[in-house]
């Protein structure tokens, strides 16, 4: 009896951090209402149940930037799967798109035949839109201080733990950029790449309680890999280095 009662009790600490987590999300990078160039790097993730929403863009419906005067077509150009429910894709426009124009994003079926108009689709992605700045950007984005790492933490919250490495950076880059992040598991090899927006020069590598891109184990011994990506596709170089996760417990 007291087995089952205990058996009870972690089933609805189960079903309580659930519903505390909830069960999905789609977000949208850059935010909306900031500036974007005339071939902007765009992001769409799905959390848990929208993970195989997003998976499906370009092959079930389509995504769209469109302003009054223009409709351009969003593809693919990565699927990133994260550790833990988390799916990222990388999209990029077929065509430049107008300087000083706002746009934003559209979603619409497939056509079934030839002749059938596509139908515009609210699929839950939130409306997002941007103006285009002017810009012949073609310089590749650098780190003018390469990523240092400052701390690894542990937290205990109400749906599970998160953990996080953490590392300082400096750059140049004033417009969007992300940081291509890929964290490689030295004794087994196995590898999980993942674009982050860092935030006040912080990369945080590792996942929250409900969700994240990355699980690192402790003790274990990982090779971190970083480059930015600026918001016109220009690419940096990778930096690296090697690290054994050994996190502090904040209380």
């Amino acid at each position: 009896m007291k087995t089952l009662f205990s058996f009870i009790l972690v089933c609805l600490a189960s079903v309580q951090s659930f519903a505390d987590c909830g069960a999905s999300g789609i977000y949208v990078w850059p935010a909306t209402n900031s500036s974007i160039s005339e071939m902007p790097v765009i992001t769409v993730e799905g959390y848990y149940i929208d993970q195989e929403l997003v998976r499906k863009i370009g092959k079930d419906y389509n995504l769209y930037l469109k302003s009054a005067n223009h409709l351009v077509r969003l593809i693919p150009v990565e699927i990133l799967e994260g550790d833990m429910y988390l799916t990222q894709v990388v999209l990029k426009p077929v065509q430049l798109l107008k300087p000083d124009e706002e746009y934003e994003l559209y979603t619409s079926s497939f056509p079934k035949k030839t002749t059938t108009i596509p139908e515009t689709l609210e699929l839950g992605i939130p409306k997002s839109k941007w103006t285009v700045r002017a810009s012949n950007d073609k310089s590749a984005p650098v780190f003018t201080t390469t990523p240092k790492w400052i701390k690894s933490n542990i937290f205990y919250w109400g749906c599970g733990p998160g953990r996080s490495m953490k590392f300082e950076f400096e750059t140049k880059e004033v417009d969007n950029f992300l940081v291509r992040t890929t964290l490689t598991n030295t004794a087994d090899s196995s590898k999980t790449t993942y674009y982050i927006a860092a935030t006040e020069g912080i990369i945080s590598v590792g996942h929250g309680m409900c969700s994240g891109a990355f699980i690192p184990k402790e003790d274990v011994k990982y090779k971190v890999e970083f480059s930015l990506l600026d918001g016109s596709w220009n690419k940096g170089k990778t930096v690296s280095c090697e690290l054994v996760y050994k996190p502090e417990n904040p209380y």
